[in-house]
């Protein structure tokens, strides 16, 4: 039985800013976020083994937004891009694109 596929976003802008000022690199981030991203799972307050979780599977993505012209436009969102290796190696890790796709058991 194949497992049920649920995503979801943390915002990490902000706080890329804070420490990192508003115009660094695409690879000063990156590099950042590979050695200082971590997380954790919470059941009743208590912490959960990750590696007992076979299916979890945390990425990092980047998107493309383009800012409007017009104060009256949205911005618009551009491609994603996945960028494996800041989370590849870690306890619920994704090392391979198709490990967001279908997990499995």
């Amino acid at each position: 039985m194949q497992s049920e596929i649920i995503g979801n976003n943390v915002i990490l802008t902000d706080a890329l800013h804070k420490a990192l000022g508003p115009s660094s690199s695409e690879d000063r981030i990156l590099n950042f976020i590979k050695h200082n991203l971590t997380w954790m799972i919470l059941s009743d307050n208590e912490p959960v083994d990750i590696k007992s979780l076979k299916t979890l599977k945390i990425a990092c993505i980047s998107t493309e937004i383009s800012l409007p012209v017009c104060n009256d436009q949205l911005p618009e969102r551009g491609r994603d891009t996945y960028h494996l290796e800041a989370t590849a190696g870690k306890p619920g890790g994704a090392t391979f694109d198709c490990d967001l796709r279908r997990p499995h058991k």
